[in-house]
């Protein structure tokens, strides 16, 4: 969050509870992924959203981007959602 900041982004986190924490495709059906741009931290690592695409950073997955309908391991449970604007568009 901290490099995102000094790029000009603003940030927001939000924890999701255990008890409360979406399966990723639950999350993808919820939020506009043309119009912002989102880290979602699951476990063990991070997705990039944006532009209607995922890049998940786990080694085990392929890391380039790809349609968000098509997303795989959607059942994974998301922990932190990041979302991300630029500070122009506050």
């Amino acid at each position: 969050m901290a490099a995102m900041t000094l790029a000009g982004w603003r940030c927001e986190r939000t924890v999701h509870p255990r008890a409360a924490r979406p399966t990723l495709a639950a999350w993808l059906d919820a939020h506009d992924t043309f119009a912002e741009s989102f880290v979602l931290v699951v476990r063990h690592h991070f997705i990039a959203v944006g532009a209607g695409e995922v890049a998940d950073s786990g080694f085990m997955f392929d890391r380039r981007p790809q349609l968000a309908a098509a997303a795989p391991h959607r059942r994974v449970r998301v922990r932190q959602t990041i979302a991300c604007r630029p500070e122009a568009a506050s």
